[in-house]
């Protein structure tokens, strides 16, 4: 697979996400309610990520684009819901502040995931890979790399590629059991926000 395949594979997760946070601002705005639609879509990050944790070597590609898909409904429509909540909770005054602050939160949350999946990632593959590989220099070369370089894969004897896709699986199913699990948590966590009702803007009269 190249880099191009590999990056087309995000597409429908980005497509998706727009779509989701536009969908879901009309919904909360008719409902003007948020709670319980933040919770389904907390749900459904948590769905995807599970469905994530099931690929495998013979995954056929289009449930790749699926199950991205699912997620981005999740997260997208969630950053409607979480700047809701956030609204709603706050007095106006103190609105800027507060959306400002939960940016930065989310910033930096986001920084500190891709850190850690980037450990936990390596640190699985090289695992597998040591145990695997009579080559340490190889086993070095692979599990430094998130993507595989197609030309140095295609080198390899057929044990060899098979040993490297089994470890990359393996470091891949690492990270997706966390995002699970940060998922679960969300979900769990949402249970204790306020139900707010979101007042409509009597000036647009």
């Amino acid at each position: 697979m190249t880099n191009t395949e590999t990056g087309l594979r995000l597409i429908p997760l980005a497509i998706v996400f727009a779509l989701s946070s536009i969908a879901v601002g009309y919904i909360v705005q008719i409902l003007r309610r948020y709670y319980h639609v933040n919770i389904a879509l907390q749900s459904i990050s948590a769905v995807s990520y599970g469905l994530l944790c099931l690929l495998n070597t013979k995954t056929p590609s289009w449930q790749v684009f699926v199950f991205l898909g699912i997620l981005g409904i999740g997260v997208g429509g969630s950053y409607v819901t979480n700047l809701m909540g956030i609204l709603t909770s706050v007095p106006q005054e103190n609105q800027a502040t507060v959306q400002a602050a939960s940016w930065s939160v989310r910033a930096m949350g986001i920084a500190v995931a891709l850190t850690l999946a980037s450990v936990i990632f390596q640190t699985v593959s090289r695992s597998h890979l040591n145990s695997s590989l009579q080559d340490p220099s190889l086993a070095s070369q692979f599990s430094n790399a998130i993507a595989i370089d197609t030309a140095k894969f295609s080198s390899l004897s057929a044990p060899t590629r098979q040993a490297v896709l089994d470890a990359y699986m393996s470091a891949l199913h690492a990270v997706f059991y966390l995002l699970l699990a940060e998922a679960l948590v969300s979900v769990l966590v949402s249970v204790f926000i306020k139900n707010n009702v979101i007042k409509q803007d009597e000036s647009a009269d």
